[in-house]
């Protein structure tokens, strides 16, 4: 018989019931082709082990570790298709090393992820999470004193202006805000047509009447808003946090909300994530915290699960998938032996 890909799907996908845990990932389209065929893999751990991995030639990833200790002896894989777009829990160097792709779903989580942070943006623009509060407890005298600001000429400001970035911009052209970035990656000439200018970190946090993250995690930008950070942003100023918690030193914006240094955090992320119960950020009012999960919809989930099952199923016709993150794997030689025995 005919050797078929195999797919590992990550078991987090599924409950305890075995039912699946965010509705359709696009299961059908492996369970269709009869070159393919899928099952879970890596139950119960955080850190992926080489015999998770064994008997399969691509894997569909959540938030599992890997290390380099993950692809020992693993000869067989070609591929992770990252649910998402960060990759700061998986040694990148060490695929590439064991000749292996990682590609990750930008179409998937671009206006999701967008609107998620226009949705904190408007939120705490309008103190909506005060007035819901006071509207709930009866204190409608409360509710008459959230003066919320309105967003016309203010400036939106993002930390990284790469996928996310630009589509945040899009959506929020209708608001008639003033649009400025900092991204040492990022060029001026790509931006005009959006309306954004490029401004170096410092005058991004001096001017930002909401400042936004859209980068992603890296040695660089670990803690990049800290309290030297927070210490230069207006005090009327809101942060919004759809990328990775660890970008924001925590104990800093807790000392920056609770002393009235800037007025309120939008956070999807968070450092630790989840929060434990009764931490300082989720006794304040003028913050939201959504646990990663704001951006979770039917339409999130699909697009993500789609693009990672079409990457796999261009990898079992013997293509490369688009969005290769270790672009250099698709060079070495191993690689593409592995990928040249499923052509034809």
């Amino acid at each position: 018989m005919e050797r078929r890909f195999r797919v590992g799907i990550a078991d987090g996908f599924f409950g305890p019931d075995g039912k699946p845990t965010w509705g359709d990932i696009g299961l059908h389209l492996l369970e269709q082709d009869p070159r393919m065929d899928w099952a879970l893999y890596a139950p119960t751990r955080v850190e992926v082990r080489p015999e998770d991995l064994s008997g399969f030639d691509g894997v569909v990833a959540l938030g599992e570790r890997y290390t380099r200790e993950s692809f020992v002896g693993i000869d067989r894989l070609l591929a992770i298709g990252r649910f998402g777009v960060g990759y700061d829990r998986i040694d990148v160097q060490a695929c590439t090393e064991a000749d292996v792709a990682l590609f990750v779903t930008p179409s998937g989580v671009r206006r999701p992820v967008a609107s998620s942070a226009l949705a904190l943006i408007l939120s705490l623009s309008m103190k909506m999470p005060q007035k819901a509060l006071y509207s709930r407890t009866g204190e409608h005298d409360r509710v008459n004193e959230q003066i919320g600001i309105g967003l016309i000429g203010r400036t939106l400001g993002s930390i990284g202006v790469g996928n996310i970035g630009r589509e945040l911009f899009r959506l929020a052209a209708p608001l008639e805000m003033r649009f400025l970035a900092s991204d040492p990656y990022a060029s001026q000439g790509d931006l005009d047509s959006l309306g954004v200018r490029l401004v170096p970190f410092d005058a991004l946090l001096a001017e930002s009447d909401i400042l936004c993250l859209n980068c992603p995690l890296t040695s660089e930008t670990r803690h990049i808003v800290d309290a030297a950070s927070l210490a230069r942003m207006k005090p009327s100023a809101i942060l919004v946090n759809t990328a990775r918690g660890e970008l924001v030193d925590t104990d800093a914006l807790v000392e920056a909300l609770a002393s009235g240094r800037i007025a309120g955090a939008g956070l999807d992320v968070t450092d630790p994530e989840p929060l434990p119960v009764g931490h300082p950020l989720l006794r304040m009012d003028n913050v939201i915290v959504t646990s990663h999960r704001l951006c979770f919809t039917d339409q999130l989930v699909q697009g993500i699960g789609y693009a990672d099952m079409e990457g796999m199923r261009a990898l079992a016709r013997g293509e490369a998938p688009s969005a290769v993150v270790n672009r250099d794997v698709l060079g070495r030689p191993g690689f593409r032996a592995k990928l040249d025995c499923w052509r034809g």
